[in-house]
């Protein structure tokens, strides 16, 4: 993705997609999102086609979509195919979407077809867009701060497992490893979703990992071969 810095992979800041073809509505959507996230790396198409061939040639991970519905002078519903399409894709069959347009016909097929996140109607207050982009960015990725103060993003679904050495926490990603003090471990288990488990006082497991495990002898067996022991008062199930 341009205009953005990476560390070892993961994206600093939170990745979004704007579909809207109106300038005014455009600037809007940036400024509230920037407002509520001032890392965001957002990207901003006028045309469903263009959109979705950049998603297919794109390696890094989109966090957010925002699109409007009708693209273009007349009522259609180009946003919603896209969102289809997106859906398609094995990586973004979960990702937030959030529907803005002006039209109220489409509201069925956005939830029961999309299982959008939020369908808001134009027009909206900055408030209602901040409580949906709260919703939305808090279910799949975990923001930690770096040592300098800066701001960084890490998908749940890329964490392997998680390790503290009593001062600091480290995250094992399918990309790399990420150090940070944002959070203690325990103080995690009430932030991520229901796949991780805490094994041990030193560690959490993405269960999505799990490959094989001796509760008898205590361990676990994590995708790449991690050997990780499970601790006396805790278990896998």
């Amino acid at each position: 993705m341009k205009n953005q810095t990476m560390i070892g992979g993961i994206t600093l800041g939170t990745n979004v997609i704007i579909l809207e073809d109106d300038f005014v509505q455009i600037n809007g959507l940036k400024h509230h999102i920037k407002e509520y996230d001032s890392s965001a790396v957002i990207h901003e198409y006028d045309n469903a086609d263009s959109c979705f061939s950049f998603l297919e040639k794109c390696e890094d991970v989109v966090h957010l979509f925002l699109l409007d519905i009708a693209i273009g002078n007349q009522k259609n519903n180009v946003g919603i195919s896209l969102a289809k399409s997106i859906r398609a894709m094995p990586k973004y069959k979960d990702t937030p979407i959030i529907f803005i347009t002006g039209y109220s016909d489409f509201v069925f097929d956005a939830i029961n077809t999309i299982h959008c996140t939020s369908y808001i109607t134009k027009p909206y207050s900055q408030e209602q867009l901040t409580e949906q982009l709260k919703t939305a960015l808090q279910k799949n990725n975990l923001r930690l701060r770096k040592p300098g103060g800066t701001f960084y993003n890490i998908d749940f679904s890329n964490i392997i497992y998680i390790s503290s050495d009593g001062r600091t926490i480290q995250y094992h990603t399918t990309k790399d490893t990420f150090t940070s003090s944002t959070y203690r471990l325990k103080e995690l288990s009430g932030l991520l979703p229901d796949n991780f488990l805490r094994i041990h006082k030193s560690y959490i497991i993405n269960k999505n990992f799990l490959r094989n495990y001796s509760f008898t002898d205590g361990f676990v067996v994590l995708e790449g071969e991690i050997t990780l022991p499970i601790g006396r008062s805790y278990t896998i199930y």
